[in-house]
């Protein structure tokens, strides 16, 4: 017969491996670049300067097929307070940016006023690019994805 207290030593053994295991983790590093995100792939959708990509919303910027099909969804945040136009500056900079690279302003009265909505032909499809701005305590936020007609 096992003795009570041979089964709380092997117990107490245990549990003190396990916490001892526990406590060895090494703490999470800054997230790496996603797997799929390559946006000089999109040479028709600069991204303005003085913004990096936010590191935890996910991103994805790929071309397959030569262009034939495209998935593009990131967010950007300001590198500091002092970096990069923000606002209706941002907005009038993409405007500018975006029409010079083949990009129609296509107006949707259902979105908010921090949105704007282009469109290009592309490889004989129809893309549609949204673009909104934000606020993350002090700093600028911009995503741009692409979306479906609704």
């Amino acid at each position: 017969m096992i003795r009570p207290s041979f089964v709380c030593v092997c117990c107490w053994v245990l549990l003190s491996c396990c916490l001892v295991s526990c406590s060895d983790r090494k703490p999470i590093s800054k997230s790496p670049p996603p797997a799929a995100y390559y946006p000089e792939q999109f040479p028709d959708i600069p991204l303005p300067p003085g913004y990096k990509r936010r590191n935890n919303v996910d991103q994805v910027a790929i071309s397959f097929a030569g262009d034939q099909i495209r998935h593009f969804d990131i967010t950007l945040i300001q590198s500091s307070e002092s970096s990069g136009k923000v606002g209706e500056k941002l907005i009038l900079w993409y405007n500018a940016a975006l029409t010079s690279n083949g990009w129609k302003h296509k107006p949707n009265k259902l979105l908010p006023h921090n949105a704007k909505r282009y469109e290009k032909l592309n490889k004989g499809q129809t893309e549609l690019l949204e673009l909104r701005t934000g606020r993350d305590k002090n700093l600028s936020i911009i995503r741009l994805r692409f979306v479906t007609e609704e």
